[in-house]
């Protein structure tokens, strides 16, 4: 104890900590948490699965800070409305060029972009020249010219 703390500063600091780990246990007994201090190595776990870099843990005074980076697309092509640095018809394109024989329906689910949508774009690239569609409607396929 530091020569300029009193005894019902140690107090108070003990009540806080027991109330905190009374928390932590309600919540691990109704399942919501697996157990206590194992929430950094989920954190880790999911950003390997999901394929982004592993966050930066750095520990200040105030407490221990977790620093995501993620990439600019993340970011701006989110559901929220904003824009995207990739346009939609460059998604599309790139989709065709990696399965030329793929669905509007695929599409669509693909980009997050209703089916309507997708018809607009593709006849837009088609009046364009930049696909062009070989076959039956269903069954055919697409055929990325530019």
């Amino acid at each position: 104890m530091q020569e300029n703390q009193h005894i019902e500063w140690k107090k108070s600091w003990r009540d806080e900590y027991l109330k905190w780990i009374f928390v932590a246990n309600t919540f691990f007994r109704a399942g919501m948490i697996e157990a206590c201090g194992r929430g950094i190595e989920r954190i880790m776990q999911e950003c390997t699965a999901a394929g982004v870099s592993a966050p930066k843990l750095r520990y200040e005074q105030t407490g221990l800070w977790t620093v995501f980076h993620f990439l600019a697309e993340h970011v701006l092509g989110g559901d929220a409305g904003e824009t995207s640095l990739i346009t939609t018809p460059e998604k599309i394109l790139a989709l065709l060029r990696a399965q030329s024989s793929i669905s509007s329906r695929e599409i669509a689910a693909s980009i997050g972009l209703n089916r309507d949508g997708v018809k607009y774009y593709l006849g837009k690239m088609i009046s364009n020249g930049v696909i062009r569609h070989i076959g039956p409607s269903r069954g055919g396929h697409r055929v990325v010219l530019q």
